[in-house]
This record gives structure tokens, C-alpha cells and sequence, in this order.
């Protein structure tokens, strides 16, 4: 995977601040004016901080990019987060308090829902495919609704 001009000036800009302080978090704010102070980067794409009232993630594009690179193997340097700020792991413990520990809960997470969607669908015997007197497959709990709600209009209409 190749790395946009963004991404690649993005991980610049965290190796070298890395450099100057390797502890230093560095904010949103902090990358979009260093973004747009260097005039060695005129891409036109430049990070656009959105403070909007609804707003959950307030530069989306940055954070997409940190993604990019955390997820490309031949990027050398993970990037970690932590509430809205970046930098570059100073050693493996804080790699792994903020980054693969982060991946492993959000992991187990996953694996609980899978398991709980998975425990609801075989309730009842959702999910079963059976037989319609067309012949086609149908799912048993669409039928289920169907006929319950088709009983409701029964009911009501009486």
C-alpha cells in the first residue's frame, strides 16, 4: 500500500517532532497549523479542523490517515493516539499501553457482539432456512413477523 503525499508529510511531521520531544503529544490544532504553515506542502488538501457542535471526531481526514499508516507494513513507525492527540511510540511499553492493547480490547469487544448476535439468532430457530410451499428458501423469523402482524390486522378488523 503506498502512502498519500498527506500521509507521508503527516508521518514526517511526527518523526520530527518525535525527535525534538519523543514524550510530547501533539494535537489536532498543532498538525493543522504546522500543515498549514509549510509552504513546502501545497497539495490543496490540507487538514480542515471541523468544531461543529455535532462534531465527535473534529478532523476526520487526519485520523483516516493515522489509520492508513498504522495499517501499512511498510511504514517503520506506528502512530498512537490518545484523546485527540498523536505522536510516535518512545518504546514498546507505550506502544503497547496505547496502541495494541487499545486493538486487543476493541477485539474482544467485537468477539462478545459476534457471540451475542450469533447466541440471538439461533433463538427460536432464527435464521433456519426452511422450505416455502413455493419451494423457495425463506427465513423462518421473516415468516414469524409476517404472521404476527398479519394476526394483528385480523384482530383489529374484527
Amino acid at each position: 500500500m503506498r502512502l498519500t503525499k498527506r500521509q507521508e508529510w503527516l508521518l514526517d511531521y511526527l518523526k520530527r517532532e518525535n525527535g525534538r520531544d519523543p514524550h510530547r503529544w501533539i494535537t489536532l490544532q498543532e498538525i493543522v497549523d504546522a500543515m498549514n504553515c509549510d509552504l513546502s506542502y501545497c497539495e490543496g488538501d490540507n487538514y480542515q479542523i471541523n468544531d461543529g457542535p455535532r462534531s465527535h471526531n473534529p478532523c476526520p481526514a487526519l485520523w483516516a490517515d493515522k489509520e492508513a499508516i498504522n495499517e501499512d507494513p511498510e511504514t517503520e513507525f506506528p502512530v498512537i493516539y490518545n484523546n485527540y492527540a498523536v505522536k510516535l511510540p518512545s518504546s514498546m511499553e507505550e506502544l503497547n499501553e496505547f496502541y495494541a492493547n487499545d486493538l486487543e480490547q476493541r477485539a474482544k469487544k467485537m468477539l462478545w457482539r459476534m457471540g451475542v448476535v450469533r447466541n440471538k439468532a439461533r433463538k427460536d430457530g432464527q435464521m433456519k432456512i426452511e422450505i416455502g410451499e413455493d419451494g423457495k428458501p425463506t427465513e423462518r423469523f421473516i415468516n414469524a413477523i409476517i404472521r404476527a402482524a398479519a394476526e394483528e390486522i385480523a384482530a383489529g378488523s374484527v
